[in-house]
């Protein structure tokens, strides 16, 4: 259902309208692939496929203006002296705090690119390739360096190209006791077929799967909330042909659907899904389709750890591989910039490329994932949500 606090109107208009987007907090009007979107509220608003349309192109971010150079001279260095020495010592102590809390968050956006790179030099890994079999592989060994225990969800799916043979990876503890409630912690790991381009995938998928790896590693040893985590891996989120019920998000369905029948789904007290995290001008969209409790938290938790600058603007309903598990009455969240490039143009293309995205926008996104997990193991958050939407 659409938020009305967010869309006033939505009307079909032809497919082939023009892109217009309006940088306004009063009513505007998005044409995002055949939909005209009519929004208030003092952000963007829309309903955007994780596979389809195009996003307005992205608001002018302020620019940084540098102070003049000022001339000092001789005869005034007496005067000036003594605070020059101080202003110096005042900035080299800022200096080193500010290098001391960079170093001084646990995760890291440069394993994280690592781990991008390793999947990237694969080149296209699409559901049943070889590639993504050796990108299967990668993020299993990894996985279990870190103490986890592996489990091959294998399923057959039924795609527009036939049964393909898809594989689900999951990551659990082994030093946690039995009993706990369960975060899971979620990407997908495929890039999309696309039959001419050397679709690399950099950003959608590498990037998220990178940084789960990353978290993987910073998460290993912490047994001492009232949650255990679990790493979810999904095979075939991507459309083979267009984006629909049918077609996209195997992975996470057939394994909502199965944890729905084995009972494991009642353990499962949230879900929060990375997707498309490394984009240099890194702009985390708010998803009306997410549980609204859980995105209000990411919200509020990137501001509290004053990472405000990678929230976008941009309201509106994703469809991506949380859906399954919210329609299993999952509560869940998914954290993903569906804006990369100017008009989201680099999505989807050759140009999602390793050059796109950054190991601060890297660890940015990890330190969020890590705040909003100390909140939900320490503030009793999930034992409040009514609903999974």
């Amino acid at each position: 259902m659409i938020d009305r606090r967010v869309l006033v109107a939505v009307r079909k208009v032809k497919p082939d309208a023009a892109l217009r987007q309006k940088d306004r907090t009063d009513a505007e009007n998005v044409f995002v692939r055949g939909y005209k979107l009519s929004a208030s509220v003092g952000r963007t608003a829309g309903v955007f496929r994780k596979n389809a349309g195009r996003m307005p192109a992205h608001p002018a971010k302020p620019e940084v203006f540098q102070l003049p150079r000022m001339r000092i001279f001789m005869r005034l260095f007496r005067i000036f002296s003594t605070s020059a020495v101080l202003v110096l010592t005042v900035l080299a102590f800022s200096s080193c705090a500010q290098s001391l809390s960079s170093s001084a968050s646990p995760v890291s956006g440069e394993r994280a690119m690592e781990h991008v790179l390793a999947q990237v030099a694969l080149g296209p890994r699409p559901p049943g390739s070889p590639e993504l079999e050796r990108c299967r592989e990668y993020i299993a060994a990894q996985m279990k360096s870190f103490g986890y225990v592996i489990e091959e969800d294998v399923f057959i799916a039924d795609t527009p190209y036939g049964p393909i043979e898809m594989k689900n990876l999951i990551a659990r503890r082994s030093n946690v006791k039995e009993g706990k409630g369960v975060i899971a912690l979620a990407t997908h790991y495929d890039t999309k077929l696309m039959h001419g381009i050397n679709f690399v995938g950099a950003n959608d998928a590498g990037s998220s799967t990178g940084l789960l790896i990353e978290l993987g590693r910073v998460l290993a040893d912490d047994v001492s909330g009232p949650y255990d985590y679990w790493f979810l891996f999904f095979d075939g989120e991507e459309a083979f042909i267009e984006w629909s019920a049918f077609d996209g998000t195997y992975g996470s369905r057939h394994l909502a659907r199965k944890w729905k029948e084995d009972g494991t789904a009642s353990k499962i007290r949230a879900l929060i899904l990375l997707d498309m995290i490394g984009d240099k001008d890194l702009d985390i969209m708010y998803d009306t389709n997410s549980t609204k409790v859980l995105m209000d938290l990411v919200f509020e938790t990137a501001k509290k750890e004053g990472l405000e600058s990678i929230l976008s603007r941009y309201v509106g309903q994703i469809e991506d591989d949380h859906i399954p598990f919210l329609d299993i009455g999952v509560p869940s969240v998914d954290i993903i910039d569906l804006n990369y490039g100017p008009g989201n143009s680099w999505w989807h293309t050759a140009e999602d490329t390793i050059d796109k995205i950054s190991v601060e926008s890297l660890e940015k996104t990890g330190r969020l994932v890590l705040a909003l997990l100390s909140r939900l193991q320490k503030e009793s958050i999930l034992d409040h949500i009514k609903s999974a939407r």
